[in-house]
């Protein structure tokens, strides 16, 4: 994964700036950015562009990775995308405590990968954090939710509908809510996810 370097903003209120000008940029920042996320998932005519824009907001994408017109993301910079892999249409990203993507790794649309959730046994309920790990060629299926610490492994298969609450072995099919083991994949694996006319992986 490449390593980005801090907007102006960031850099404007770095040490030495004082303390109300520092917040008054993070503020500006924070309002630019959330705008711009609800515009891009919009721009439905430029894959290019669309991903040019989310790698500038701190997404960690390889090249070829493509994120399809219409995702939810509330925290960008907490998203790596190995190499290849599609993320389909209006998939909610709910990222704050992380999710990690492998390569050619293939989420069809209408998806939730959630990392975040409320402590029910807090008087606070305060929010818990688990980063969301997918490997490598594992593929998710229409309309999926996957909760937060949740592992699937490489080359998992993750059914349409299901709700997955525990870690996924390599290799395994899973489905049903919650998802529980129903076949299994390959051990290996020559495809690759890539398609210049974007219509083969969704």
């Amino acid at each position: 994964m490449t390593t980005r370097e801090k907007s102006w903003l960031h850099k404007a209120a770095s040490n030495g700036t004082p303390l109300p000008l520092k917040r008054l940029l993070g503020a500006t920042f924070a309002g630019f950015q959330k705008h711009l996320l609800r515009f891009n998932r919009s721009l439905f005519f430029s894959n290019d562009l669309r991903m040019r824009i989310y790698r500038w907001l701190g997404i960690k994408a390889d090249k070829h990775s493509i994120i399809w017109c219409g995702a939810h993301i509330n925290h960008p910079k907490l998203i790596q995308i190995g190499e290849n892999s599609i993320v389909g249409p209006r998939t909610v990203m709910l990222s704050q405590g992380g999710i990690v993507i492998g390569k050619n790794v293939n989420i069809s649309g209408f998806s939730f990968i959630i990392s975040q959730e409320h402590n029910v046994s807090s008087p606070s309920l305060e929010t818990t954090l688990a980063t969301v790990k997918i490997d490598d060629f594992a593929w998710l299926a229409t309309n999926v939710t996957i909760l937060p610490g949740v592992h699937v492994g490489k080359g998992a298969l993750v059914a349409a509908g299901a709700v997955v609450t525990k870690d996924v072995p390599p290799h395994t099919v899973v489905g049903g809510n919650p998802a529980r083991k129903i076949g299994m994949r390959a051990e290996t694996f020559s495809y690759s996810t890539k398609d210049d006319k974007g219509l083969k992986w969704l």
